[in-house]
């Protein structure tokens, strides 16, 4: 059985998200989307992943309201977070219980 995406989920540094309905979304476009294998030492894991080499995405102005951050509310409001600090990491897709469908770094 197929899952739908629902939401996006803008992974940030220091582990902070944004979720994105995606009916917000005008457009996304990622290319260049390649398996990547990370070794990692302390567990002796070989862990796959997909990373990609451009990500660009339009978001509707209606999501542009405050952020929250570990717990609590920002000053800033989705966009401004986005735009100042250019820190994503990852986008994730989540059904409809925000469970996560796929991931893929982004650079």
């Amino acid at each position: 059985m197929k899952r739908e995406i629902k939401y996006i989920q803008i992974g940030l540094e220091n582990v902070e998200v944004i979720n994105i309905d995606v009916r917000n979304i005008e457009y996304m476009s990622i290319h260049g989307i390649a398996d990547r294998d990370t070794i990692s030492w302390y567990d002796k894991k070989i862990d796959r992943s997909k990373c990609c080499q451009s990500l660009h995405i339009c978001i509707n102005k209606k999501v542009d309201k405050k952020c929250t951050t570990y717990g609590g509310a920002s000053d800033l409001t989705v966009f401004e977070r986005l735009s100042k600090f250019k820190d994503i990491v990852d986008i994730t897709y989540l059904d409809g219980n925000k469970n996560i469908l796929e991931s893929i770094c982004v650079p």
